[in-house]
This record gives structure tokens, C-alpha cells and sequence, in this order.
């Protein structure tokens, strides 16, 4: 069962994922609070729509950092300029009605290939990856709950608009080419990263396993912008990923069944590693999708 709620009802009340509440018949059952949107839900942990897209909960705020147009007013410190650290706790969002875009809202000024840092085109790749998937799970959902499919929809055209404005925010001069070695940056500094931070030893694993091939992937990609086009890949990497040989190609291509993977156990997996599992999966699906 899903209520949603205004915030300024809960009269203070903040549950989180590990919380126990008892409901009116007097059953006891977890509760994960989940804002997003500017919208407020309770999720049953018995319900079987424990959706990726709920869970969502704006991890994007914790991305934007590097480029000026990537900071939400919200973020800075009033006076000072400096970025604040977002509380999910008290920060209310914006009403779902009030977030329209006009063409102007959408169309930025791009980011500069070269000036600006690479990470700050890394941030744009991913959380464009994070609103597609935002987007497709919203259509997966609805098909299989009636109810929830007219604010589903209202959430996904918001979503959308979200994936295109950030989209666009990658400047057209970037070559086929130039523009897939920069997805296999994101895919090899996500993954390093999540792979050192990862508390289950098992999906730390799976990461590093999988980072073997991105490297690779990177390799060739590289070694044919320099045949193709003359130029050095560190001009888009910026010296910030290594351009190493990984796991040969001709190894990757295994049968399908060795490619399946055990998953998490919900009930007893940390936080941390089901954003992990959720963000390196929305950020692939983007990388696939395009390459």
C-alpha cells in the first residue's frame, strides 16, 4: 500500500529504512520514507513495488558539485556562495505542479570540452543515465499498476524534461568517438569507486571483475581515436582514468550463463550497496544504450 502524503503533514515524524511501525491492524512493517519530486511516500517493505525509481531519492543532488550550472540554489549557503550538504530530511522539495520547463529551461549553455573538468562531464553522463532509468522503470511500473499510472505519468514527463536538460548539456563538438571514451570514464571511475566502497565482498567483486573489461574497452577505444583521428585520449580524460590494457576482448566473449550473478539479499544488504547496485546499473544501461 502507497500513501502519499504532504510533508508538512507528518508533524515532525521521520522514519527510516530500518524503522519499524505498527498500521491499523495492528501489523508491524518496515517503512522506507523516499522523497522525491517534491513528493512524500510510505512504502510498505511488503509491497513487491520497492521501485529503483522511488528509491531514487534524488541521489542526483549529491552529484552535481563541479560545473556552476549543475548547483541548485537550494545548495548554497545563503551569502556565501558555498555549496551545504542536501538533508533529505528537511529539504521539501518542490511541488510536483510547480515543476514545468519552458525550451529556455532546457536549453543551457553546454560545457566546454576542453576547459571544463572531465568529472564535470562524467556527473552529466550519469545522472543522464539515472533520469533515463527513472523513466523507462516509471513505464514498467505502470503497466503493472493501474492505480499508480496517472501519477506515474505526471512524474515521468518531469523526469524526462530532467534527462533532456541535462543531455544537452554536453556540447556538440564532441566526436562519436570522443563521446564513447568519456562513457568509458564514467564506467571505470563509478565502478573503482563503488568497488572500494562496497561492503559486500561478493558485489565488490563482481565491480572489479567488470572494471577489468571497461579498462579494455577503453584501450581500444583509445588506440582508435589515435588511428581514426589523430588525437590523444587524455584530451577528453583529462589524465584522470588510466589508458591500460584489461581483460582481452576475446575473453569476454563467454557464454551467456556465465555472466549471471547472484543477487543481494534486500531484508539484510546496507543501504550503501543497494544505491551502489542501482546506480551502476542505471549508468550502464545509458552506456550500452549508446555505444
Amino acid at each position: 500500500m502507497i500513501e502519499e502524503q504532504r510533508v508538512g503533514q507528518l508533524k515532525g515524524t521521520l522514519m527510516s529504512e530500518h524503522e519499524k511501525h505498527f498500521n491499523q491492524d495492528g501489523i508491524q512493517t518496515s517503512l522506507i520514507r523516499v522523497v522525491d519530486l517534491g513528493q512524500l511516500y510510505i512504502i510498505s517493505a511488503n509491497e513487491k513495488i520497492i521501485a529503483s525509481f522511488l528509491i531514487e531519492i534524488r541521489i542526483n543532488l549529491a552529484m552535481f558539485r563541479a560545473h556552476p550550472l549543475l548547483v541548485f540554489p537550494s545548495e548554497l549557503i545563503s551569502g556565501t556562495g558555498e555549496h551545504m550538504s542536501i538533508n533529505l530530511f528537511k529539504d521539501k522539495g518542490t511541488p510536483l505542479a510547480s515543476q514545468k520547463f519552458t525550451w529556455k529551461d532546457l536549453v543551457q549553455k553546454p560545457i566546454s570540452k576542453y576547459n571544463d573538468d572531465a568529472f564535470t562531464r562524467l556527473r552529466v553522463i550519469l545522472l543522464n543515465g539515472v533520469e533515463l532509468e527513472a523513466v523507462r522503470f516509471s513505464h514498467m511500473c505502470a503497466r503493472m499498476n493501474k492505480d499508480l499510472q496517472k501519477p506515474l505519468a505526471l512524474m515521468r514527463r518531469v523526469e524526462h524534461h530532467q534527462a533532456t536538460l541535462i543531455n544537452w548539456l554536453l556540447s556538440a563538438d564532441h566526436s562519436p568517438l570522443e563521446t564513447t571514451i568519456a562513457y568509458e570514464q564514467v564506467a571505470i571511475e563509478m565502478t573503482a569507486a563503488f568497488a572500494q566502497k562496497e561492503p559486500d565482498e561478493y558485489l565488490a567483486q563482481v565491480y572489479r571483475f567488470g572494471l577489468l573489461e571497461d579498462f579494455d574497452h577503453m584501450y581500444r577505444y583509445s588506440a582508435l581515436m589515435d588511428r581514426v583521428e589523430g588525437k590523444d585520449a587524455n584530451t577528453i580524460l583529462q589524465s584522470y582514468t588510466d589508458i591500460i590494457p584489461g581483460r582481452p576482448t576475446i575473453i569476454e566473449h563467454r557464454d551467456p550463463l556465465d555472466d549471471l550473478r547472484h543477487h543481494y539479499v534486500k531484508e539484510k544488504t546496507e543501504a550503501i550497496t543497494k544505491f551502489h547496485a542501482l546506480t551502476i546499473w542505471r549508468g550502464n544501461s545509458r552506456h550500452i544504450i549508446t555505444t
